[in-house]
């Protein structure tokens, strides 16, 4: 059994169980797991429920390991727990025969605040429903130079690349997230969706060919910065999406974004305090079969919001 300062080198072949970590380690002394070449755990098609359960441990890092074939989830991350580190990892193809919740990762801080998670040079893809789902008291994210992907197996799937949400307590929900020079593309729905989230930068990222929206900013998220971000070609079938959606948020800054081969560039709704600057917006005139509006930016049902040096070409 691992014990802190371990590291668990994992030869190359396919492993047909479920990994649970049964110790934590130490912030001194995490215990470290590594693929050594081409190694998977694989759960053999919905054989198993999960690949990966990390149950209140804290202090581990995993690294070159592929998660695939569960039918509920591929890493299932429960708190408490502290300073985890996925690094070159793979999640995919976790498919329910029948329901269409199964998640690629899911970071649940349902039954104990879950802190200090990072997400590095991963690929989450072709999971049934949500590649990356983190859920209520987690917080201090970073998701950097990730693929995250083709999530939902059609557009019939409730599914987006990544899901960062409460919906019980809006007061303790995600906080303090991070996501950068990732590639975001091909969800059933949005590239990315957030509700009550708190401090969410999203920066350097490239949104394109999903389902709705690139980017979903909703449902009380505050103090959020979206920026330097390509959103392109999205609403690849839901009427009425956007590039990036601003819908019932406050205290926000849009800014320097490229946003373009949308039905619709940039939308606010029902949001407060939003500034909108620097942001290059063209060619959001792609209409779907039912020929719903186009637009470069439009505004709904709005309070306090500034606009400052925005192109608009061709929308």
């Amino acid at each position: 059994i691992a014990q802190p300062g371990d590291t668990v080198y994992i030869h190359p072949g396919n492993y047909f169980e479920t990994v649970i970590p049964y110790n934590s380690g130490t912030l001194e002394e995490p215990i470290v797991y590594i693929g050594l070449g081409d190694v998977c755990i694989d759960a053999e098609n919905g054989s198993r429920e999960y690949c990966l359960r990390i149950l209140a441990r804290s202090h581990l890092v995993f690294i070159n390991i592929h998660f695939k074939g569960a039918y509920w989830y591929g890493i299932d991350y429960k708190g408490p727990s502290s300073n985890v580190t996925f690094d070159e990892i793979e999640v995919s193809e976790n498919i329910h025969p029948v329901e269409d919740w199964s998640y690629g990762v899911v970071v649940a801080g349902t039954d104990g605040i879950i802190d200090n998670v990072n997400f590095l040079n991963c690929n989450i893809h072709t999971n049934r429903a949500h590649g990356l789902y983190i859920l209520n008291e987690v917080s201090n994210v970073l998701i950097d130079q990730c693929h995250i992907h083709d999530n939902g197996l059609s557009f019939d799937d409730v599914a987006d690349n990544i899901i960062i949400a409460d919906w019980d307590n809006e007061e303790n929900g995600p906080s303090n997230i991070e996501i950068r020079n990732c590639e975001i593309d091909h969800a059933a729905r949005q590239g990315i969706s957030t509700w009550f989230v708190k401090n969410i930068h999203i920066h350097d990222c490239h949104f394109h060919h999903n389902g709705a929206t690139g980017i979903q900013i909703e449902d009380g998220v505050r103090n959020f910065v979206v920026e330097n971000n390509i959103s392109e070609l999205n609403q690849q079938h839901y009427n009425t999406e956007t590039g990036i959606w601003i819908d019932d948020a406050y205290q926000g800054i849009v800014q320097n974004n490229i946003i373009r081969y949308n039905q619709v560039g940039i939308k606010v709704s029902k949001s407060n305090q939003v500034i909108l600057r620097n942001n290059l917006i063209y060619n959001n005139n792609r209409l779907n079969e039912e020929h719903f509006h186009n637009g470069g930016i439009i505004f709904l049902a709005y309070d306090n919001i500034t606009n400052k040096n925005t192109a608009l070409i061709h929308n």
